[in-house]
């Protein structure tokens, strides 16, 4: 596999939050922070991303595609907005990933209305999307594609072949409330979320609002604390950035008072991140960071998707 695409494979092994803005004219469409509300609870990460602010970050058009899946022929800012979209859309993933270029799901929806989005797609495969397409025109498109309806879920019977080829991401589609796309890898995963919303993942809600920008994640500690015993006392990871002015925030969660003295600046420079000085409140540690606007993986993509992030803070 290219390093391109194990950096973005692995940081989908992250969870994310951004804040949410209802698109102008539809005061009923749920923003992108309240996306996270639509996962099961027990995602251990939630990657969210604010499409509009990322457009508007980016200077792009507000209906530019956030699955434009060509990525050799678009500009690099339209290509920073579609590897934003493999965080938290199932049909991006399957084809920048599994290198598919005839997924039913990419087909069925239009990446130009796609406003946000909210997704684990690696532990619970579920994803919540907020799009101003009618959901019956992605219901036609799959039903062609053979997706069959039960009970109001949209579900591939296939075990392989063409259908059956993004199973192992998604295999059931259905219209939520509010008219989210939920997404998820099971009838029975995606059934319980259309019946009863559960609020998404608790837990990690305090670390998930701290980041500001338009793509943030957040995880549990345990997939990135290596080495384990140097990173016991954290609890919880999140990273945010904005692409407009090439700035990120990464904040730890730890279990106890928070030391800036704890922060590794070697680490982090070993990990190319270029940090500013620490801040404490609380249990949480703030590190502010900047990075290159020309670099193709920002720090969000690259310390997630080594595995390095639980490697910057050293517990006493």
């Amino acid at each position: 596999m290219s390093r391109a695409s194990t950096a973005l494979l692995a940081a989908l092994l992250s969870g994310l939050l951004a804040s949410g803005c209802a698109g102008s004219g539809d005061d009923a469409r749920p923003g992108a922070g309240e996306l996270a509300d639509y996962l099961p609870p027990a995602a251990p990460q939630v990657a969210v991303v604010d499409f509009d602010a990322l457009r508007s970050e980016l200077g792009l058009a507000a209906d530019a595609d956030v699955s434009g899946f060509e990525l050799a022929e678009l500009e690099p800012d339209e290509q920073r907005l579609v590897r934003s979209g493999a965080l938290v859309l199932p049909q991006v993933r399957v084809v920048s990933q599994l290198l598919i270029d005839d997924d039913p799901l990419a087909e069925a929806m239009d990446g130009s209305l796609i406003h946000a989005a909210a997704a684990d797609l690696f532990t619970t495969r579920t994803a919540a999307i907020a799009t101003d397409q009618p959901f019956d025109e992605i219901a036609e498109v799959l039903s062609r594609r053979g997706f069959v309806e039960r009970d109001g879920i949209l579900s591939n019977p296939a075990n392989g072949g063409e259908q059956g080829i993004g199973s192992s991401i998604y295999s059931a589609v259905a219209e939520g409330p509010d008219g989210v796309v939920l997404v998820a890898g099971s009838d029975d995963t995606l059934a319980a979320l259309v019946a009863d919303p559960a609020g998404g993942p608790e837990a990690l809600r305090a670390v998930l609002e701290r980041p500001e920008g338009a793509t943030r994640i957040a995880a549990e500690a345990t997939p990135f604390a290596s080495p384990p015993a140097s990173a016991a006392c954290i609890v919880e990871l999140a990273i945010g950035e904005d692409l407009g002015d090439s700035s990120g925030e990464i904040i730890f969660e730890l279990d106890g008072e928070a030391d800036p003295a704890g922060f590794d600046p070697e680490a982090a420079e070993a990990a190319g991140l270029d940090a500013s000085e620490p801040t404490a409140d609380g249990q949480f540690l703030s590190v502010p960071y900047s990075f290159a606007a020309d670099e193709e993986f920002t720090p969000l993509a690259e310390l997630f998707g080594t595995g390095r992030l639980g490697e910057l803070y050293d517990c006493p």
